[in-house]
Protein backbone atom coordinates (compact mmCIF):
# COMPACT_ATOMS: atom_id res chain seq x y z
CA UNK A 1 0.00 0.00 0.00
CA UNK A 2 2.90 2.23 1.00
CA UNK A 3 4.09 2.14 -2.54
CA UNK A 4 0.91 2.80 -4.18
CA UNK A 5 0.26 5.78 -2.36
CA UNK A 6 3.66 7.34 -3.12
CA UNK A 7 3.06 6.73 -6.50
CA UNK A 8 -0.35 7.83 -6.44
CA UNK A 9 0.59 11.33 -5.18
CA UNK A 10 3.27 11.51 -8.14
CA UNK A 11 -0.04 11.11 -10.33
CA UNK A 12 -1.76 13.70 -8.33
CA UNK A 13 1.28 16.00 -8.44
CA UNK A 14 1.50 15.94 -12.12
CA UNK A 15 4.94 13.89 -12.29
CA UNK A 16 3.45 9.99 -13.50
CA UNK A 17 0.19 8.61 -15.32
CA UNK A 18 -1.29 5.73 -14.88
CA UNK A 19 -1.42 4.86 -18.62
CA UNK A 20 2.61 5.91 -19.16
CA UNK A 21 4.28 2.93 -20.11
CA UNK A 22 7.02 1.63 -18.56
CA UNK A 23 9.67 2.03 -20.64
CA UNK A 24 9.80 5.47 -20.76
CA UNK A 25 11.16 5.22 -17.65
CA UNK A 26 12.99 1.89 -17.54
CA UNK A 27 13.60 1.78 -21.44
CA UNK A 28 14.32 -1.89 -22.65
CA UNK A 29 13.87 -3.04 -19.24
CA UNK A 30 11.59 -6.17 -20.19
CA UNK A 31 9.82 -7.97 -22.76
CA UNK A 32 6.74 -5.48 -23.87
CA UNK A 33 7.63 -2.68 -21.59
CA UNK A 34 6.32 -0.17 -23.98
CA UNK A 35 2.99 -1.87 -23.67
CA UNK A 36 3.06 -2.41 -19.76
CA UNK A 37 1.74 0.65 -17.99
CA UNK A 38 2.05 1.95 -14.55
CA UNK A 39 -1.82 1.25 -13.81
CA UNK A 40 -0.50 -2.49 -14.88
CA UNK A 41 2.00 -2.35 -12.42
CA UNK A 42 -0.31 -1.26 -9.50
CA UNK A 43 -2.96 -3.63 -9.95
CA UNK A 44 -1.34 -6.81 -11.33
CA UNK A 45 -2.76 -7.26 -14.27
CA UNK A 46 1.27 -6.38 -16.42
CA UNK A 47 1.75 -9.99 -16.96
CA UNK A 48 5.43 -10.01 -15.51
CA UNK A 49 6.36 -13.10 -13.99
CA UNK A 50 6.96 -13.57 -9.88
CA UNK A 51 10.77 -13.79 -9.22
CA UNK A 52 10.56 -15.61 -6.62
CA UNK A 53 8.33 -18.06 -8.27
CA UNK A 54 12.22 -19.09 -10.13
CA UNK A 55 12.07 -22.78 -9.20
CA UNK A 56 15.66 -22.08 -8.92
CA UNK A 57 14.99 -19.95 -6.11
CA UNK A 58 15.56 -21.03 -2.64
CA UNK A 59 12.23 -19.64 -1.49
CA UNK A 60 11.16 -22.27 -3.68
CA UNK A 61 13.56 -24.98 -2.65
CA UNK A 62 13.90 -26.50 0.86
CA UNK A 63 13.99 -24.18 3.69
CA UNK A 64 17.44 -25.70 4.55
CA UNK A 65 18.42 -24.29 1.43
CA UNK A 66 16.42 -20.85 2.50
CA UNK A 67 18.18 -20.62 5.63
CA UNK A 68 21.78 -20.54 4.17
CA UNK A 69 20.37 -17.95 2.13
CA UNK A 70 18.68 -15.59 4.14
CA UNK A 71 21.09 -12.76 3.98
CA UNK A 72 22.67 -13.26 0.83
CA UNK A 73 22.93 -9.75 -1.34
CA UNK A 74 20.18 -9.10 -3.47
CA UNK A 75 20.01 -6.48 -6.45
CA UNK A 76 17.66 -4.50 -8.81
CA UNK A 77 19.17 -5.92 -11.89
CA UNK A 78 19.23 -9.73 -10.40
CA UNK A 79 15.68 -9.53 -9.45
CA UNK A 80 14.20 -8.29 -12.86
CA UNK A 81 16.81 -10.44 -14.61
CA UNK A 82 15.40 -13.58 -12.94
CA UNK A 83 11.57 -11.81 -14.01
CA UNK A 84 13.29 -11.47 -17.84
CA UNK A 85 13.95 -15.29 -18.02
CA UNK A 86 10.96 -16.81 -16.67
CA UNK A 87 8.08 -17.65 -18.66
CA UNK A 88 5.32 -15.06 -19.38
CA UNK A 89 1.89 -15.94 -18.27
CA UNK A 90 -0.81 -14.04 -19.31
CA UNK A 91 -0.53 -10.52 -21.96
CA UNK A 92 -0.17 -6.80 -19.95
CA UNK A 93 -3.63 -6.27 -18.89
CA UNK A 94 -5.83 -9.46 -19.70
CA UNK A 95 -5.83 -11.02 -16.03
CA UNK A 96 -4.68 -10.27 -12.50
CA UNK A 97 -1.68 -12.46 -11.09
CA UNK A 98 0.39 -10.97 -7.93
CA UNK A 99 3.71 -10.44 -8.83
CA UNK A 100 6.50 -8.54 -6.91
CA UNK A 101 8.39 -7.89 -9.74
CA UNK A 102 5.87 -5.02 -10.46
CA UNK A 103 6.70 -3.72 -6.99
CA UNK A 104 10.17 -3.90 -7.66
CA UNK A 105 10.10 -2.17 -11.09
CA UNK A 106 7.13 0.59 -9.17
CA UNK A 107 10.41 1.32 -6.58
CA UNK A 108 12.61 2.20 -9.49
CA UNK A 109 10.50 4.19 -11.18
CA UNK A 110 9.38 6.54 -8.43
CA UNK A 111 13.53 6.60 -7.58
CA UNK A 112 13.73 7.37 -11.46
CA UNK A 113 11.00 10.53 -10.74
CA UNK A 114 12.10 11.42 -7.56
CA UNK A 115 15.68 11.75 -8.35
CA UNK A 116 16.62 10.12 -4.84
CA UNK A 117 15.66 6.42 -2.73
CA UNK A 118 12.87 4.73 -2.83
CA UNK A 119 12.95 4.69 0.76
CA UNK A 120 13.55 8.49 1.17
CA UNK A 121 10.68 9.33 -0.55
CA UNK A 122 8.59 7.05 1.69
CA UNK A 123 10.61 8.89 4.57
CA UNK A 124 9.37 12.21 3.14
CA UNK A 125 6.05 10.97 2.23
CA UNK A 126 4.55 8.92 4.36
CA UNK A 127 6.62 7.90 7.79
CA UNK A 128 6.99 11.46 8.40
CA UNK A 129 3.47 13.38 7.76
CA UNK A 130 2.54 10.48 9.57
CA UNK A 131 5.17 11.07 12.59
CA UNK A 132 5.53 6.70 12.05
CA UNK A 133 8.17 6.56 14.78
CA UNK A 134 7.90 1.83 14.81
CA UNK A 135 7.67 1.95 11.02
CA UNK A 136 11.17 1.98 8.66
CA UNK A 137 13.17 0.38 6.20
CA UNK A 138 15.89 -3.19 7.49
CA UNK A 139 18.87 -2.50 6.77
CA UNK A 140 21.01 -3.95 4.10
CA UNK A 141 21.81 -7.12 5.95
CA UNK A 142 18.22 -7.37 6.66
CA UNK A 143 18.54 -6.28 10.30
CA UNK A 144 14.96 -5.04 11.78
CA UNK A 145 14.99 -3.25 15.51
CA UNK A 146 15.12 -5.66 18.08
CA UNK A 147 12.07 -4.98 19.80
CA UNK A 148 10.30 -6.46 16.93
CA UNK A 149 8.77 -9.69 17.39
CA UNK A 150 10.68 -12.89 15.96
CA UNK A 151 9.40 -14.43 12.67
CA UNK A 152 9.03 -18.24 12.00
CA UNK A 153 9.12 -20.45 8.95
CA UNK A 154 8.60 -24.74 9.05
CA UNK A 155 11.13 -26.46 7.97
CA UNK A 156 8.94 -28.08 5.50
CA UNK A 157 11.93 -30.84 4.68
CA UNK A 158 11.45 -32.13 0.65
CA UNK A 159 8.59 -29.71 0.52
CA UNK A 160 8.62 -25.93 0.12
CA UNK A 161 9.58 -24.30 3.41
CA UNK A 162 5.79 -22.84 4.41
CA UNK A 163 4.76 -26.70 4.16
CA UNK A 164 3.90 -27.29 7.60
CA UNK A 165 6.10 -29.11 10.30
CA UNK A 166 7.11 -29.03 13.69
CA UNK A 167 10.25 -27.54 13.48
CA UNK A 168 10.77 -24.00 13.31
CA UNK A 169 13.20 -21.47 12.11
CA UNK A 170 13.94 -17.98 13.08
CA UNK A 171 14.14 -15.93 9.90
CA UNK A 172 13.74 -12.36 10.90
CA UNK A 173 16.68 -11.17 9.82
CA UNK A 174 16.19 -11.68 5.85
CA UNK A 175 17.66 -9.94 2.65
CA UNK A 176 13.87 -10.71 0.43
CA UNK A 177 11.47 -7.86 -0.36
CA UNK A 178 13.96 -5.08 0.72
CA UNK A 179 12.70 -2.52 -2.07
CA UNK A 180 8.75 -1.39 -3.43
CA UNK A 181 7.60 -5.24 -2.65
CA UNK A 182 7.00 -4.58 0.87
CA UNK A 183 10.01 -3.72 2.68
CA UNK A 184 9.15 -1.75 5.41
CA UNK A 185 9.07 -2.93 8.95
CA UNK A 186 6.06 -1.87 11.57
CA UNK A 187 4.04 -2.05 14.53
CA UNK A 188 0.10 -2.36 15.14
CA UNK A 189 -0.31 1.06 16.28
CA UNK A 190 1.69 2.75 13.31
CA UNK A 191 -0.33 0.46 10.99
CA UNK A 192 -3.48 1.59 12.03
CA UNK A 193 -2.08 5.26 12.04
CA UNK A 194 -1.49 4.15 8.31
CA UNK A 195 -4.85 3.59 7.27
CA UNK A 196 -5.95 6.37 8.62
CA UNK A 197 -3.39 8.21 6.73
CA UNK A 198 -4.87 6.61 3.13
CA UNK A 199 -8.66 6.56 3.94
CA UNK A 200 -8.94 9.89 6.02
CA UNK A 201 -6.00 12.29 5.04
CA UNK A 202 -3.06 13.92 4.98
CA UNK A 203 -1.22 11.36 2.57
CA UNK A 204 -4.11 11.39 -0.61
CA UNK A 205 -6.45 13.94 -1.69
CA UNK A 206 -10.32 12.59 -2.28
CA UNK A 207 -10.10 12.11 -5.88
CA UNK A 208 -6.38 9.86 -5.25
CA UNK A 209 -7.90 8.19 -2.78
CA UNK A 210 -11.57 7.23 -4.90
CA UNK A 211 -8.67 6.02 -7.57
CA UNK A 212 -7.05 3.57 -5.33
CA UNK A 213 -10.63 1.40 -5.53
CA UNK A 214 -12.38 2.45 -8.59
CA UNK A 215 -11.25 0.02 -10.70
CA UNK A 216 -11.43 -3.23 -9.21
CA UNK A 217 -10.01 -6.48 -10.97
CA UNK A 218 -10.59 -10.06 -9.77
CA UNK A 219 -7.66 -12.06 -8.57
CA UNK A 220 -6.92 -15.22 -10.81
CA UNK A 221 -8.49 -17.58 -7.86
CA UNK A 222 -11.53 -15.45 -6.56
CA UNK A 223 -10.21 -14.72 -3.05
CA UNK A 224 -10.03 -11.06 -3.30
CA UNK A 225 -10.79 -7.87 -6.03
CA UNK A 226 -7.67 -5.38 -6.10
CA UNK A 227 -7.85 -2.06 -7.32
CA UNK A 228 -4.03 0.07 -7.03
CA UNK A 229 -2.08 -1.51 -4.69
CA UNK A 230 -5.55 -2.34 -1.99
CA UNK A 231 -6.77 -5.05 -1.81
CA UNK A 232 -11.00 -5.26 -1.66
CA UNK A 233 -12.65 -7.79 0.55
CA UNK A 234 -16.14 -8.94 0.87
CA UNK A 235 -17.66 -9.10 4.37
CA UNK A 236 -20.77 -11.87 5.60
CA UNK A 237 -22.28 -8.31 6.41
CA UNK A 238 -22.22 -7.00 2.75
CA UNK A 239 -19.40 -4.72 3.79
CA UNK A 240 -16.57 -4.13 1.26
CA UNK A 241 -12.92 -3.77 3.30
CA UNK A 242 -10.00 -2.34 2.13
CA UNK A 243 -6.44 -2.57 2.66
CA UNK A 244 -3.61 -5.19 2.34
CA UNK A 245 -2.04 -8.27 3.26
CA UNK A 246 1.56 -8.80 4.08
CA UNK A 247 3.37 -12.23 4.11
CA UNK A 248 6.48 -11.97 4.50
CA UNK A 249 9.04 -14.77 5.40
CA UNK A 250 7.83 -16.45 8.94
CA UNK A 251 4.97 -14.13 9.29
CA UNK A 252 1.43 -12.56 8.46
CA UNK A 253 0.19 -8.93 8.41
CA UNK A 254 -3.38 -8.19 8.00
CA UNK A 255 -4.61 -4.13 7.31
CA UNK A 256 -8.37 -3.42 6.74
CA UNK A 257 -10.53 -0.89 6.82
CA UNK A 258 -14.14 -0.26 6.47
CA UNK A 259 -13.98 3.07 4.82
CA UNK A 260 -18.06 4.01 5.75
CA UNK A 261 -17.39 3.90 9.65
CA UNK A 262 -13.39 3.63 9.54
CA UNK A 263 -13.15 1.01 11.40
CA UNK A 264 -9.89 -0.83 11.30
CA UNK A 265 -8.52 -4.52 11.59
CA UNK A 266 -5.05 -4.97 12.01
CA UNK A 267 -3.63 -8.47 12.47
CA UNK A 268 -0.09 -9.74 12.78
CA UNK A 269 0.79 -13.40 12.92
CA UNK A 270 4.41 -14.31 13.50
CA UNK A 271 4.46 -17.53 11.34
CA UNK A 272 3.66 -17.99 7.59
CA UNK A 273 0.23 -18.70 7.08
CA UNK A 274 0.91 -20.49 3.73
CA UNK A 275 0.41 -24.44 3.84
CA UNK A 276 -1.44 -24.10 7.16
CA UNK A 277 -4.60 -25.39 7.10
CA UNK A 278 -7.77 -23.79 7.45
CA UNK A 279 -6.13 -20.07 7.77
CA UNK A 280 -8.03 -18.63 4.90
CA UNK A 281 -11.23 -19.81 6.41
CA UNK A 282 -10.19 -18.66 9.90
CA UNK A 283 -8.78 -15.18 8.34
CA UNK A 284 -12.60 -14.89 6.52
CA UNK A 285 -14.38 -15.24 10.19
CA UNK A 286 -12.16 -12.89 11.74
CA UNK A 287 -13.22 -9.93 9.13
CA UNK A 288 -16.77 -10.91 9.74
CA UNK A 289 -16.03 -10.53 13.37
CA UNK A 290 -14.31 -7.48 13.17
CA UNK A 291 -16.20 -5.48 10.66
CA UNK A 292 -19.96 -6.86 11.09
CA UNK A 293 -20.28 -8.49 15.08
CA UNK A 294 -17.43 -6.50 17.09
CA UNK A 295 -19.38 -7.84 20.34
CA UNK A 296 -17.85 -10.90 19.50
CA UNK A 297 -14.40 -9.65 19.96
Amino acid sequence: MVTAVVASQLVSEGKLALDTPISRYLPHILPLAERITIQHLLNHTSGIPDYLSDPRSPIQKSAKRLIANLVAPRSFDATVGIARRLPRQSEPGDLHEYSNTNYVLLGRIIEEVERTSFAESVRKRVLRPLRLKRTGFASRSGRIPDSSIRTYLPSGERRRPSAFKERLYDVTRHTYFLGGDGGLYSNGVDLVRLLEGIWQGPLLNAASRDALTRDLVEEHDGQYLYGLGVMAFPTSCGRTVYGHEGRDLGSYTLALTDRARMRHLVLVMNRSIDGLAGADKTLTAIRNIAFCDASQL
